[in-house]
């Protein structure tokens, strides 16, 4: 957890954490409910966002299939002088 805070939440950058709680579940349920404070602290001190692994394929998915093509008439101009 003190990677999440020290490089992810500075830099604004996705975090993936996954827990297998299931195990937990059954044989320590207060580590999940532990885990899911820390979390959940976490994404209220920072304003992160989580997710499902579906929706963060679907994420993935659309940023790299998406095509930006930004143009500046100013920066053009001043290329095309140089």
């Amino acid at each position: 957890m003190k990677g999440l805070a020290r490089y992810s939440a500075p830099w604004d950058t996705l975090t993936s954490y996954y827990m297998h709680s299931e195990y937990d579940a059954v044989l320590n349920p207060q580590k999940v409910e532990k885990r899911a404070q820390e979390l959940d602290a976490f994404r209220d001190t920072y304003n992160y966002n989580f997710m499902s692994e579906n929706q963060l394929a679907k994420t993935m998915a659309a940023t790299h299939n998406t095509n930006v093509n930004v143009q500046s008439k100013l920066l053009l101009d001043l290329f095309y002088k140089v």
